[in-house]
């Protein structure tokens, strides 16, 4: 039971990183969305002038299809409040037809964290037939998993995983010594059950005593001493009784009252051969 508390407590620990990750990644997404919602109010129409985007929208259309467009913007950078972002952010944006959001190419999102995509209309006047064309504009921060992993809170969850980690190497450690503890003591018998020389008793998996009377002690040890750990109804009786005339009824309870504190001690089951012997397995 202890090793599965510490198991069941190291998986807690990674599941609190991975959330304490997620939330800081989150986080990020939400920090550059926010900085580029106040830099495109603070430089309006500057960002991307009709002429410029036409130019662009002619060149996607005629030979390349979408065309991201990469910033480095100083005022993007200023509005960004996490300071391990600043240095590493930029914008960037693709000239759409129309302001349909679906299908627009944008940079490879591997090593990067986006903001959401803010869409703009290209303002002045169209002639007749003129296309309409939109700006759709992402910013964007140089940030590795391995980046996101340190800027998150991971106290919680390595502290849950050293106290997971040094209770399941106690208990390893104990396991190991009771072991070592019982293979000095006696010889680890069927289901589990050891012998100790020294206190001429049986115990169990845990190093418990078992509480067995002085003549089931007896029956325990002739079962363990039979190499099939079986016995007959005679080899039981001459043992126990060897004086007794017709021991069956003091056989059968007593085998009855073995059974109960065996079975509840151990994983051996008493077995009965249509009453002429009994044997023992797991």
């Amino acid at each position: 039971m202890p090793i599965v508390i510490f198991v069941l407590l190291f998986l807690s620990a990674i599941v609190t990183s991975l959330g304490s990750y997620g939330t800081t990644k989150a986080m990020v997404e939400n920090e550059l969305s926010r900085a580029l919602a106040v830099t495109l109010a603070e430089k309006g129409g500057t960002i991307a002038r009709q002429d410029t985007v036409k130019a662009y929208a002619t060149i996607a259309g005629n030979r390349f299809g979408q065309v991201a467009v990469v910033m480095d913007d100083a005022t993007l950078r200023r509005n960004i409040r996490i300071k391990q972002l600043r240095e590493r952010s930029f914008m960037a944006y693709t000239v759409v037809e129309g302001d349909v959001r679906d299908n627009i190419v944008g940079l490879p999102e591997e090593g990067k964290i986006s903001s959401d995509t803010v869409m703009l209309a290209v303002g002045g006047v169209r002639r007749v037939g003129e296309k309409n064309y939109s700006v759709a504009i992402k910013s964007y921060a140089e940030c590795s998993a391995a980046m996101i992993f340190g800027m998150s809170d991971q106290r919680l969850p390595a502290l849950m995983a050293v106290f997971s980690l040094i209770g399941m190497t106690f208990v390893a450690i104990r396991m190991r010594r009771r072991q070592a503890d019982i293979d000095a003591r006696g010889v680890a018998m069927i289901g589990g059950l050891v012998y100790d020389d020294r206190s001429c008793s049986f115990r169990n998996e845990k190093g418990e005593e078992i509480r067995f009377t002085p003549m089931q002690l007896q029956l325990m040890t002739m079962f363990c001493q039979s190499p099939s750990h079986r016995l007959t109804k005679r080899e039981i009786c001459d043992a126990l009784w060897p004086k007794k005339d017709d021991p069956s009824e003091t056989l059968y309870t007593t085998i009855r009252r073995f059974k109960v504190v065996l079975e509840s001690n151990s994983r051996l089951r008493v077995h009965s051969d249509r009453g002429r012997a009994y044997h023992l397995d797991e």
